[in-house]
Parts: C-alpha cells; structure tokens; sequence
C-alpha cells in the first residue's frame, strides 16, 4: 500500500487520529515511537517517522525524520 497520508498524527491535548486502515493496529509508545501490529501484506513498504513543529518554524523540519522499510514475508495461518 503506498500512500502519503499519515497513518497516525498526535498533538498534545487532542486524541491521536489514526488512518481508518491501520484502526486498532497502530499505538504510540515510548513517547515518539509508534507500534504496527496484526500486520498485513499490504502494510509492506516504505514508512516515515518525523516531528512536525507547528510554531511556523520550518527550518528544523528539513533534517526531521527517520525512514523504515517493512517487508512482509509469510502469510497468515489461522489455527482455529
């Protein structure tokens, strides 16, 4: 799945708003750090991690952000 909308947005104060596709999947942790689970073969590609700083101050956005690839190998087998 490619897209470039974000799939989890957090500001201080206001629930987190979370992409309806990875609803009940994705939460933050740890402060800045988000955990995918139940994860999906169409979850497979490149993800971004930033902060966005909304003072208007966008100089310190051009070194923000960490890229991570997520490749899904297997498939899911239900037990039941």
């Amino acid at each position: 799945m490619e897209t470039q909308v974000p799939i989890f947005i957090q500001f201080n104060g206001f629930p987190p708003h979370i992409d309806a596709a990875f609803q009940d999947r994705v939460k933050l942790i740890e402060g800045a750090s988000i955990e995918l689970t139940d994860i999906e073969t169409t979850d497979e590609g490149w993800y971004e991690c930033s902060i966005v700083f909304l003072d208007g101050n966008n100089e310190r956005n051009d070194v923000n952000g960490t890229w991570v690839y997520l490749s899904v190998n297997g498939t899911y087998r239900s037990w039941s």
